[in-house]
């Protein structure tokens, strides 16, 4: 939709589930996150089965449903969708690099993802037929990419512990060079846990919300220092 006003315009018409999505940065394209769709070449009501470890889970009952949630790259002038992922693993959480080359997302590619509750980073050329290259390894969970403004760097949260299925667990906030190598721990030493890392124009910090105590505020971590700053106060969330 304009958002000067008028009617809404269709773009996308998938055969399976559209998820989610993001705009490229110049707004030329953008990347689905699509549900392969179901087969119906069968006919009448079938037995579901269950061959996996994770069988069962609350809200979504029992888990039967075999299809897999990959990205799809769709030019807006062409009207064209062209596959960047496939295979056997669900990816999501994508973010677009500031040049719109790279596009950044999540995904548990372990041999059995039911049986561990890891999740890493990926990095894919936002082109079709590109190979998707492994950005953290840490055996716990890696999630919430954010590319610093110059594309040079990338932030994102990981899990206190590599152990799995930790109850209490408390985000750290993180940042690596995009090209690879050992992460700088921001917030190891807080105590408290972050969520939605976003970088300043210049890429010299990175903001976060802090939950502490039923309350959130914003803080602040310098890149260089790791120095920590809290932004706002109060009492409300």
């Amino acid at each position: 939709m304009n958002r000067r006003g008028g009617e809404a315009i269709k773009l996308t018409d998938v055969k399976g589930e559209l998820n989610d999505y993001a705009w490229s940065p110049d707004g030329k394209k953008l990347v689905l996150t699509i549900k392969d769709a179901e087969d119906t070449s069968k006919k009448g009501a079938k037995p579901y089965v269950i061959d996996r470890y994770h069988f069962k889970q609350d809200v979504a009952g029992y888990l039967y449903d075999k299809r897999k949630t990959h990205l799809y790259l769709f030019d807006i002038a062409a009207k064209k969708t062209d596959t960047l992922t496939s295979g056997k693993h669900n990816e999501g959480g994508v973010q677009w690099s500031p040049d719109g080359t790279k596009i950044a997302f999540v995904s548990n590619r372990t041999e059995d993802p039911d049986k561990n509750s890891n999740s890493d980073i990926f990095i894919i050329d936002a082109k079709p037929g590109a190979a998707a290259k492994q950005f953290t390894t840490w055996k716990g969970s890696d999630n919430s990419p954010q590319w610093s403004q110059d594309g040079k760097s990338i932030a994102y949260l990981r899990s206190t512990s590599d152990e799995n299925y930790i109850m209490y667990d408390q985000p750290v906030l993180c940042f690596a060079d995009a090209t690879g190598g050992e992460p700088k721990l921001l917030s190891k030493n807080l105590d408290r846990p972050v969520s939605s890392p976003k970088w300043n124009k210049d890429g010299s910090s990175i903001a976060v919300l802090v939950t502490d105590d039923c309350q959130r505020y914003i803080g602040s971590y310098d890149a260089a220092s790791g120095t920590f700053a809290k932004l706002t106060g109060g009492d409300k969330s």
